[in-house]
This record gives structure tokens, C-alpha cells and sequence, in this order.
């Protein structure tokens, strides 16, 4: 399977803190997954951003956060 990285998460300043991040890349990497593809992060140097991230199911994995599952409904 091809693997889509999820490259880059930001939030403007002012809607910050309230899971948006989070809530786009757990969408981001069901649709992913339903495509039969493996969705990837690979930025996890952005502490705001890897945690968004990880909120929505991904875990570091050799310095890389892979999504491990994802809430697909």
C-alpha cells in the first residue's frame, strides 16, 4: 500500500486549543485508510502539531508517528 504523509497541521492563533488539528487529521487519516493507503506523519520536530496529531490516534513510532488506528465510523 502507498503511504500519504500528513506533512503539515496548522491552526491561526486565535482558534487554537480547541481540537480542530486534531479532529482534520483523525478525518484526514480514516479517509486515508478507507483508500486502502497508510496515512503517515513525518514532522514530529512541531511539539503543537505532533500532538494534535497524536490526539487523533497516531504514536511515534523510530522517531516517526504512524497512525496505529483510527476512529473510522
Amino acid at each position: 500500500p502507498q503511504v500519504w504523509d500528513v506533512e503539515f497541521i496548522y491552526t491561526r492563533p486565535a482558534w487554537r486549543g480547541r481540537g480542530y488539528a486534531s479532529v482534520l487529521a483523525a478525518a484526514y487519516a480514516a479517509d486515508v485508510l478507507r483508500q486502502g493507503k497508510i496515512p503517515y506523519y513525518s514532522s514530529p520536530a512541531n511539539e503543537a502539531s505532533r500532538c494534535a496529531v497524536e490526539r487523533a490516534g497516531f504514536m511515534v513510532y523510530r522517531t516517526r508517528l504512524c497512525l496505529v488506528s483510527a476512529n473510522v465510523k
